[in-house]
């Protein structure tokens, strides 16, 4: 569905077999991969399941047994509501090498409004976030840009690139799309800037179609999206 004078969408989603995923489906003894990327908790019913036993999902428990096998480990959340939705991120961050999320989803972990608009409060999230476990890097981001705190608490900053009205036709799948720069700067081992870099021109390219796939070009063509300049942001 989309509004007819913004042409913005959403997704309608039906869980289907996606709540049927279980941690006997997950099988990492014989994989040579380097990354596991596992998405978006919250809507995985079985997977967000707690265990009576120790009090943690079953998510955890597979994202623990993909880094006991020298898996990295990525996980992003999604925008819908759950009751428990907090409990079950936190149950996982200490499993998750790289947490890539937006700032709404940010928000729901901690029962708050985030709102892009306050730099700041983003930055104490991303803090907070590695304070409780994630392991390596968080990485929160929003229609201006994106955030990203190291276990160090380093942090980077990446300003979203400034389009031309008339380039954007739709602003669907664009979370997604930086998400899949993010990964691919992380499977390359690329810098932290770089991988930013990327991930928020790959954003960008996604716009240039109503649909959440139609835009995606290859790398070189989503990298000359630069030429338009990038908003600065300051915390």
């Amino acid at each position: 569905m989309s509004v007819k004078n913004t042409n913005r969408r959403t997704f309608f989603h039906q869980q289907g077999t996606n709540g049927l995923l279980d941690e006997k489906h997950f099988d990492f003894s014989e994989t040579n991969a380097k990354l596991f990327y596992l998405g978006p908790l919250t809507q995985l019913n079985r997977l967000d399941t707690f265990n009576n036993n120790d009090k943690r999902t079953n998510a955890s428990k597979v994202l623990e047994n993909a880094i006991l096998h020298g898996l990295e480990t990525i996980v992003d959340f999604s925008s819908g509501k759950n009751i428990n939705y907090s409990h079950i991120a936190k149950s996982s961050l200490p499993f998750i090498d790289h947490l890539i999320i937006n700032e709404t989803e940010a928000g729901l972990i901690f029962t708050k409004n985030i709102t892009s608009d306050n730099l700041y409060e983003i930055k104490q999230i991303a803090n907070d976030l590695i304070d409780l476990g994630v392991r390596k890097t968080v990485t929160i981001h929003f229609a201006e840009g994106a955030i990203l705190m190291t276990n160090d608490k380093d942090v980077f900053l990446q300003g979203s690139i400034i389009l031309p009205e008339e380039f954007i036709k739709g602003s669907v799948g664009a979370g997604d799309a930086f998400v899949s720069g993010m990964i691919y700067g992380i499977h390359q081992q690329w810098s932290l800037d770089k991988t930013l870099h990327l991930a928020v021109c790959i954003a960008g390219m996604s716009l240039s179609h109503e649909s959440s796939t139609d835009g995606m070009k290859d790398i070189e063509q989503c990298l000359d999206l630069q030429k338009y300049g990038f908003r600065q942001l300051k915390i």
